[in-house]
């Protein structure tokens, strides 16, 4: 198996488009957490950039990570963005929080991500990352996924969701095709109904005031 730890230099990374939320103040945690760990930031939150639309350049940057922080800007149910594929793509290893751990590897690469919330505090957390990045075994296990399975990029315009191409591709993956039809209801418990306050789960991780000037 390759060594996935040996062409990288760097260690964190984070790329994010927005910097407020309505419901957790993401900025102000990756602040927080770069005190006491190196973590560059691109984007409109940082000071770094990947040009959009070309995607042989950033993969050339990112590349250089092995972390990728893959914060969602909300703690819903199966509520999992790009920000976690492209850190797979990129060979990197993401840090994840959202949606559950449950949700997470229910359609993640088997033992592919580090989920914060399996951590009580901040500390926890940074010496994990820290004896992952000390260890090259421990990092390459990780990516054990990759000798067996990969992640296929979408096509555009082709692997469009609503596509024929698409939903085809989709019939093929389902155990049962046979299955009646179930009626799609946005606020039940696997959307908007399976949101929890992101409040609650960062708090550990961050100081008092930090929590209490998110906006609801």
């Amino acid at each position: 198996m390759a060594n996935y730890a040996d062409s990288k230099n760097k260690l964190i990374s984070w790329t994010s488009s927005h910097c407020g939320t309505l419901v957790w103040k993401r900025k102000e945690f990756v602040l927080e957490l770069s005190k006491y760990i190196g973590v560059d930031m691109y984007g409109a939150c940082g000071n770094l950039t990947c040009p959009r639309g070309t995607y042989k350049q950033c993969e050339v940057i990112m590349n250089q990570y092995k972390f990728a922080l893959a914060l969602e800007n909300s703690c819903c149910s199966e509520y999992i963005t790009e920000k976690f594929w492209n850190a797979i793509r990129f060979n990197q290893v993401p840090i994840v929080f959202g949606a559950s751990k449950e949700d997470f590897t229910k359609i993640a690469p088997p033992l592919s991500f580090i989920h914060m919330e399996d951590f009580k505090t901040m500390k926890e957390l940074i010496e994990y990352i820290l004896l992952v990045d000390s260890n090259d075994q421990l990092y390459n296990s990780y990516h054990v996924w990759r000798s067996y399975g990969n992640i296929t990029r979408a096509k555009l315009p082709d692997d469009l969701v609503y596509s024929c191409t698409s939903q085809c591709r989709i019939a093929t993956c389902y155990d049962d095709i046979n299955k009646p039809f179930q009626d799609f209801n946005p606020f039940d418990d696997s959307w908007y109904g399976g949101c929890r306050s992101c409040q609650d789960i960062i708090k550990r991780f961050v100081p008092e005031k930090i929590v209490e000037t998110t906006m609801i």
